[in-house]
């Protein structure tokens, strides 16, 4: 199949092989020979297991941790005669997103959480650690971080044994300035001591050595590093599918074959650079969009007690405060930026752990549905 599928592929476009690219999580850039193989490896590769899929969704931060984790339900194979699902809601022309636990938390002690029904043990004091001694007054030093860190894996993370765990890659300068912020350095080295707690869980378990961490019998999740700035582009740049009902194979594949001569057009004028501000405001409004508003995404979605609890807070109007910043409005008119905040507190941390969860089972779903589409094409 690989050797059918890079040739069907070379009968591409740039422009839609990019496509193709951005539908799937592949990387879009570089000569259209990169693309072919690029595509040719790793489209026919799932990113979920199936089944079961749970994913955990880890949007990362120090003070303002978002956590999401769902179980997902995909419709048979084409080719399968259809079977009963275990979510009664669950649709059979889409996957099923059950979100089972939604939360925003802190790494440091005595500060509020947005849930504190959490089934997810807390980590513990920085002070309570051994490791504490010597390590500086800075709660942010490197002594400080670690056990935070390896709590944070042992404690919150690998407990809900999940099968797919999702950390969010954390940017290296913001906005593209040449200074690099702190807080910056310190998530950064949060998430390089996250990686290195479960490399080595993961290497102790396979040489049968260490502490039992979590469900061993359900198997040590895979895990991948998201990008933000792709799981935006996916959305917001018209990456994503057909509409609320998914699209048919055959309308997607549409899709992708017609993109050429549009995309083309566009790249004259070049891509337009959008600020955070914008992307994030952007990204809020659309899950609120899904969570509001019955069939508005491309999945099922259903909720457990808990995470309905934050979906209900998720939607609550925004609170009426401005930044005292001044920013062009649509009329072109300088007006102060409203603030995307509601009662429930930040809503940026819990909408990007919900949106990189949903968007990581958006693009296994392309990646299957345009692999049983290219089959019909390449024949097998």
């Amino acid at each position: 199949m690989s050797s059918h599928l890079s040739a069907y592929l070379s009968t591409l476009k740039s422009t839609q092989l990019k496509r193709l690219a951005l539908l799937t999580s592949i990387p879009n850039s570089g000569t259209k020979s990169d693309l072919i193989s690029r595509l040719a490896a790793f489209l026919p590769q799932p990113l979920l297991p199936r089944p079961p899929a749970k994913i955990l969704s880890l949007d990362m931060g120090i003070r303002n941790l978002g956590l999401c984790i769902a179980s997902v339900t995909f419709p048979p194979p084409p080719t399968s005669p259809p079977c009963p699902s275990p979510t009664p809601s669950a649709s059979l022309s889409q996957p099923h997103i059950h979100v089972l636990h939604w939360s925003r938390l802190t790494l440091f002690p005595g500060t509020k959480s947005t849930s504190s029904s959490s089934p997810s043990p807390s980590p513990s004091s920085p002070s309570s650690s051994p490791h504490d001694r010597g390590a500086g007054p800075s709660p942010f030093s490197p002594g400080h971080l670690a056990p935070l860190a390896h709590s944070l894996v042992t404690r919150t993370l690998l407990p809900h044994a999940p099968s797919t765990l999702l950390l969010e890659r954390q940017r290296h300068r913001t906005g593209g300035a040449a200074a690099v912020q702190e807080w910056t350095v310190r998530v950064n080295a949060l998430e390089a001591m996250v990686w290195a707690v479960l490399e080595t869980i993961k290497q102790q378990r396979q040489q049968g050595q260490g502490e039992r961490v979590g469900d061993e019998q359900a198997g040590f999740p895979e895990c991948w590093a998201v990008e933000p700035a792709r799981v935006a582009r996916f959305w917001l740049d018209g990456g994503r599918d057909m509409g609320p009902d998914g699209g048919t194979e055959s309308e997607l594949w549409e899709e992708v074959e017609g993109v050429g001569n549009r995309q083309e057009e566009k790249e004259g004028a070049g891509r337009t650079r959008r600020k955070p501000a914008e992307v994030k405001k952007r990204k809020i409004a659309l899950v609120r969009k899904w969570l509001g508003t019955d069939d508005a995404a491309p999945f099922g979605l259903s909720f457990a007690d808990q995470a309905a609890e934050v979906r209900d807070a998720v939607l609550q109007p925004p609170r009426k405060k401005t930044s005292g910043k001044l920013g062009k409005g649509p009329s072109g008119d300088q007006e102060k930026e409203q603030s995307t905040d509601t009662k429930f507190g930040k809503l940026d941390d819990v909408a990007d752990c919900f949106l990189q969860a949903v968007t990581w089972v958006q693009w296994d779903w392309n990646r299957r549905r345009i692999m049983h589409a290219l089959e019909s094409r390449v024949g097998g």
